[in-house]
């Protein structure tokens, strides 16, 4: 089973390929973050746009379905389901739990 340092190494590998287009990938949280993770946990990653840039790029629901596709392009990569949760979208307890508990890349 993959682990969080193979998950890490292979984000730092593809941070640059989509911050090209503007999603910064900043980490993992969740049950691989914790290594409490079983052969069915999904990988949660967090990011957070270069909204300039992205939007640039990916106009009106473009943007929607870009981020579907990476989330797409990422499950193949690692076999597993993904969650991506963008930073901007976390609440103030979402920072407290999830930010303290990421990993980064």
């Amino acid at each position: 089973m993959i682990n969080s340092n193979e998950i890490i190494l292979k984000l730092k590998e593809l941070k640059p390929i989509y911050e090209k287009e503007g999603m910064k990938l900043i980490g993992i949280f969740g049950s691989f973050a914790k290594n409490s993770a079983t052969e069915n946990s999904d990988i949660d990653i967090l990011y957070e746009l270069d909204t300039k840039k992205f939007y640039e790029r990916n106009e009106g629901f473009k943007s929607f379905l870009r981020i579907k596709e990476i989330k797409e392009e990422l499950q193949n990569i690692f076999k597993r389901d993904i969650d991506l949760c963008a930073k901007s979208g976390l609440s103030n307890t979402g920072e407290k739990y999830i930010l303290g508990n990421t990993i980064y890349v």
